[in-house]
């Protein structure tokens, strides 16, 4: 599943290509986070998707304290 950041994107846009662990994993790049910290968040990320059937980014943030939550106490 691959999650795009941002808006309306055309398909043939290069900024549509952008996902949410793309941009998770360019953030981590800037700190200097370890690659094995990198992979461990978005591996956690995946699961979290996965778990609670996000499709959109805006998704993430409705009711995000009840969703992490539930994701935890799994």
């Amino acid at each position: 599943m691959r999650l795009t950041i941002g808006g309306n994107y055309s398909k043939s846009s290069k900024s549509a290509a952008a996902t949410l662990l793309d941009e998770v994993r360019r953030i981590m790049g800037m700190k200097h986070d370890s690659v094995h910290t990198e992979h461990t968040y978005c591996d956690w990320i995946k699961q979290f998707v996965k778990c609670h059937r996000i499709s959109e980014k805006q998704a993430l943030f409705e009711d995000s304290e009840e969703k992490i939550k539930a994701f935890l106490d799994i």
